[in-house]
């Protein structure tokens, strides 16, 4: 761990109740920029405040953004936080959009038990059976009622509900056909 050192460095002010923020870019993603120390670098994000065009910044929002940005270089793991980044966009890709917390889904042998599907850290699926039955008080099971089984039999997809347009249509053209 670099703490500071990373070559993914960076420190940012940006308090909540305030329209935009400041971020210093400290490493370029091979290397840190320049190696001066981390007073110098804070020194220079409350300088980047000084500087702001959008808004005079107070001497005290100056203190806070050097306190803080100091802070960040002492605590911050970039070099996780950057790996972490890098596997949101792998799973992301892989799913084909954001990945989801879980699924549940009925067993394709027993469309009456549930199956829970949670991602692991690298986005592949794992899967769980329902063996208390809890899901089953909670969500109805699929029956020829309500859905029906998808082409490859892993998942069963609903019927489309009728819009009330779609419904009055249909009870006017059942009630006028025997005329």
């Amino acid at each position: 761990m670099r703490i500071g050192m990373s070559p993914y460095t960076y420190v940012e002010w940006w308090p909540q109740d305030e329209p935009h923020g400041h971020i210093l870019q400290i490493g370029d993603g091979v290397n840190r920029i320049l190696d001066i120390d981390t007073e110098e670098w804070a020194d220079e994000l409350a300088e980047a405040l000084q500087r702001c065009q959008k808004k005079e910044h107070s001497h005290e929002d100056q203190q806070q953004a050097a306190m803080i940005a100091f802070h960040q270089l002492q605590t911050v793991d970039y070099d996780a936080e950057w790996e972490d980044l890098q596997r949101n966009i792998r799973n992301y890709q892989k799913w084909g959009g954001h990945m989801p917390s879980v699924v549940f889904m009925p067993d394709r042998l027993d469309p009456k038990k549930w199956q829970i599907m949670i991602p692991d850290k690298n986005g592949d699926p794992v899967v769980y059976d329902d063996r208390k039955g809890v899901l089953a008080d909670i969500i109805p099971p699929p029956d020829s009622s309500n859905s029906l089984p998808d082409k490859e039999g892993v998942t069963y997809l609903t019927k489309p509900k009728w819009s009330a347009k779609r419904k009055l249509a249909h009870l006017y053209k059942k009630e006028h056909s025997n005329d």
